[in-house]
């Protein structure tokens, strides 16, 4: 199975607009960010292991199966939106290797999932409550895989977004402390400097 390629997501963000639009609930599905929403949701809470990364490589189900479903509309609504645009995608040179049109043809419906997936990495909002619980989805690394999800407690989710925040603010007062070293190293390099440029004036008088 074939991992993803990289596109620019910036040229499809339209197709991220048409989707809020056209999904049910899309405006608390996708948010249109200069970010990826995947690094800003997720990052701080758990991660998949090796084994779950296994399971979803072999397309294994997550167990929530509810949350599954949303997952794969989103996706099948910007492929649809995507052959609606005439989105013209390009084979990678591996891809075109036998320069024969039928093998390209094959590749096209699986580098549109490719990017189906980055797009909805980029713009989706992972985290969705249903039944009294947040789920936080994390999309497969592997184009046939399945999504991992996890299931927390509101309660849970809440702690660990203040643990997150707590780690946040942790990294920022560290950034701001070694800024405040290298400020002040910075301004003693320039006093030395000056006085060594003022004392070899001084020797070639």
């Amino acid at each position: 199975m074939k991992k993803r390629e990289q596109i620019n997501i910036q040229e499809y963000q339209f197709i991220i607009e048409k989707a809020i639009k056209r999904l049910p609930d899309g405006g608390h599905r996708f948010m249109i960010s200069n970010y990826p929403l995947d690094f800003i949701c997720l990052n701080g809470f758990r991660n998949p292991d090796l084994d779950e990364q296994l399971r979803s490589d072999y397309g294994l189900s997550s167990g929530n199966e509810d949350v599954e479903k949303d997952y794969y509309e989103e996706i099948m609504t910007i492929e649809k939106i995507m052959i609606e645009e005439n989105i013209n995608l390009i084979n990678a040179d591996w891809q075109s290797d036998l320069n024969l049109d039928i093998v390209e043809r094959l590749w096209k419906p699986l580098n549109r999932y490719s990017y189906a997936i980055q797009l909805w990495d980029t713009y989706s909002i992972p985290w969705r409550y249903k039944n009294g619980l947040i789920y936080l989805i994390h999309s497969p690394s592997d184009i046939l895989g399945t999504p991992i999800i996890y299931d927390y407690t509101v309660k849970n989710f809440l702690i660990g977004l203040i643990v997150k925040e707590e780690n946040k603010s942790i990294d920022i007062e560290k950034l701001l402390g070694q800024l405040k070293f290298w400020k002040t190293s910075g301004q003693i390099f320039i006093i030395i400097l000056f006085f060594v440029l003022v004392s070899l004036m001084a020797l070639l008088k």
